[in-house]
């Protein structure tokens, strides 16, 4: 057994706390192998089986945290992108992407990251967003968010067409397919980029963009988002309105008008299975 106690409260504020404290200081550690793989280029990269990179930084990285959760606590199940899933049936689920943006990671661009969070009867609690090279990381717990230590909210209200609209990819065939109303969303925008992956998120948490979309996601590219976009006062749903923890896409930004702006753009989203 682990030798925590949260038989009493395992929700409580105290509770939470020391989960969270427990997620910066074996994401510290993990980011340190990534941060010297990715200044060195000492990697080989292979293409998994749906054609997405992996290197040994995302292994490396995984089953360093794995390890981590394993000792300190053993009851506890893992969702991991690289090395799969076990005891999906406890209360308490920790769910790992070792490195979000491994494309970005393999061209030597800095916008990726590291995602860690924790849920509970299926919902997320805590959740953590770590840039080891850039030196950010960002955690919350639905009701706060952090950046390395100091409390941060999304920045206030705007008109659409002064805001930030960010994606991972733009060209994305299930954004494309929505035709014109998807080319007056990008035509209305202040700004549009591609910072996408989890810097997305974290620009918008930091005050530096108002929207960010991605079309499919997997449980450890979502997840681990939702608690630091909803302690930092963002709204977020799947790109149909609906919960984002039972969707495949996540739409997320600074305030109901410019969410429900974004959703007439990506009116009648497919529901895509993973």
């Amino acid at each position: 057994m682990s030798r925590h106690d949260f038989s009493k409260s395992p929700l409580s504020p105290e509770s939470i706390s020391e989960f969270l404290d427990f997620a910066r200081t074996i994401a510290t550690e993990a980011g340190k192998g990534i941060a010297d793989r990715f200044n060195s280029r000492s990697f080989s990269v292979e293409a998994k089986d749906d054609g997405s990179p992996v290197t040994e930084a995302d292994q490396e990285a995984e089953r360093y945290l794995r390890d981590c959760i394993a000792r300190e606590f053993p009851e506890h199940g893992i969702i991991g992108e690289e090395f799969g899933a076990k005891g999906t049936n406890q209360e308490f689920i920790w769910v790992l992407d070792p490195i979000d943006g491994t494309k970005s990671f393999v061209h030597g661009v800095p916008l990726f990251g590291t995602l860690i969070g924790l849920l509970y009867r299926k919902r997320p609690v805590i959740g953590l967003i770590h840039q080891p090279v850039l030196g950010r990381m960002a955690t919350g717990d639905n009701r706060h968010a952090w950046l390395n230590g100091e409390r941060i909210r999304v920045r206030g209200d705007r008109p659409f067409s002064e805001a930030t609209l960010l994606m991972t990819d733009p060209s994305d065939p299930l954004l494309l397919e929505r035709g014109k109303s998807y080319t007056d969303l990008i035509r209305g925008a202040g700004v549009v980029r591609s910072w996408g992956d989890c810097f997305g998120y974290l620009a918008l948490v930091m005050g530096q963009a108002d929207i960010m979309i991605d079309p499919i996601l997997n449980p450890w590219d979502m997840l681990p988002l939702l608690p630091v976009l909803r302690g930092a006062g963002a709204i977020v749903t799947d790109c149909n309105g609906g919960p984002a923890e039972d969707g495949t896409s996540l739409l997320a930004s600074t305030s109901r008008g410019l969410h429900n702006r974004v959703l007439r753009g990506l009116e009648d989203f497919p529901m895509v299975a993973r």
